[in-house]
């Protein structure tokens, strides 16, 4: 089994609330989906979504992919 790790650091920005937000996310979700798009040969076991920080450090979203690679 394997793990593709996807993370965004500070995905809010400094001093934005939610365009940003918006914008970050779609940006996100369009680079995995591209990952998926280009290994569509995989199997998908389980995705995992994590986010940490807080009031005194930047957030972080992480997305973990674990996945078999097909045998050919």
């Amino acid at each position: 089994m394997k793990v593709k790790l996807f993370w965004k650091n500070n995905p809010l920005g400094a001093g934005r609330i939610f365009s940003t937000f918006d914008q970050n996310a779609q940006i996100f979700e369009e680079e995995i989906n591209q990952w998926l798009r280009d290994h569509s040969d995989i199997r998908i076991i389980e995705i995992k979504q994590s986010a940490s920080g807080g009031s005194f450090s930047p957030s972080l979203w992480l997305i973990s992919v674990w996945y078999e690679e097909s045998r050919a």
